[in-house]
């Protein structure tokens, strides 16, 4: 697990430029109105009280971005990091509610936050994908006076996901949070990675993987390419060879492939879940 070491407050992040703050800066103006717009029409039913976005690139290196930067510090400095899982590079899951599983984040996140009317109640909804080079984590904190069940609500928090992948490139924001240590999680960590069986069945290389899993996730060849430090051509090659080992003509017929054996994982995972 992580600990975090330094945290600056006016930017979330530390070991920033002024032109890295900048782009932040101007990332969080465009992100906060748009993610708004997008819950008032995908999920009417809550209110998003905060989102940050997180790439775990290896145990000491996050990029992050946040449109309320001040409330991740604050939950950060009084929560114990170390037993976040979300901060787990080796620990997938598809989606969680941090709130419920975590009494100390629950009762942080209700101490920082204005006092809830009624029935309604936070949630801190996390989204987590395999990226082969990196995990990326999708956090939500939103609140609502609806009776909730997590494979219900996943796909219209997943596509807002992929809203996100397609508008920004967070591989291009050098801000990064400074950790200090890694203690290893007691039990064996959860990993939702539906496109490792594909790898497997169709003799993929290790690049190939991650280039399924990237392509699975709607990105194009220039994003591929600069979130796996590969030259474009590089990417397209791989790509044409996967078709062929698929027996597939186009990338559309591909990325529907990978949609639907993503969504057969996600069926499964949740019949496991709940029983």
């Amino acid at each position: 697990m992580y600990r975090v070491k330094l945290i600056n407050e006016a930017n979330f992040v530390s070991n920033a430029s002024p032109n890295d703050v900048e782009r932040h800066q101007a990332l969080v103006s465009y992100i906060e109105p748009a993610f708004k717009q997008l819950f008032a029409t995908l999920l009417p039913w809550c209110q998003i009280q905060g989102f940050s976005f997180y790439r775990l690139s290896d145990h000491s290196n996050i990029t992050a971005v946040s449109i309320n930067p001040s409330l991740v510090k604050n939950i950060m400095q009084r929560i114990k990091i170390s037993s976040d899982l979300s901060l787990n590079r080796e620990s997938i899951r598809p989606i969680y509610d941090k709130i419920e599983e975590d009494k100390n984040y629950k009762d942080v996140v209700y101490s920082l936050l204005p006092k809830l009317t009624g029935n309604e109640r936070y949630l801190c909804i996390v989204l987590e994908y395999d990226l082969g080079v990196s995990k990326d984590v999708f956090s939500f904190t939103i609140s609502s006076d609806k009776d909730l069940h997590l494979d219900r609500i996943y796909h219209s928090f997943h596509q807002i996901c992929l809203h996100f992948y397609r508008v920004f490139k967070p591989f291009d924001l050098k801000l990064s949070l400074v950790l200090d240590e890694w203690e290893s999680p007691e039990d064996p960590p959860v990993k939702f990675s539906p496109f490792e069986s594909l790898a497997k069945q169709f003799h993929l290389t290790a690049i190939q993987t991650t280039y399924l899993k990237l392509i699975g996730l709607g990105m194009d060849v220039p994003t591929i390419s600069q979130t796996s430090n590969r030259s474009p051509r590089s990417v397209d090659k791989a790509l044409s060879s996967i078709r062929n080992k698929f027996g597939l003509q186009s990338k559309n017929e591909l990325t529907a492939y990978l949609n639907i054996h993503y969504n057969d994982g996600l069926r499964e995972y949740f019949d496991n879940l709940y029983g």
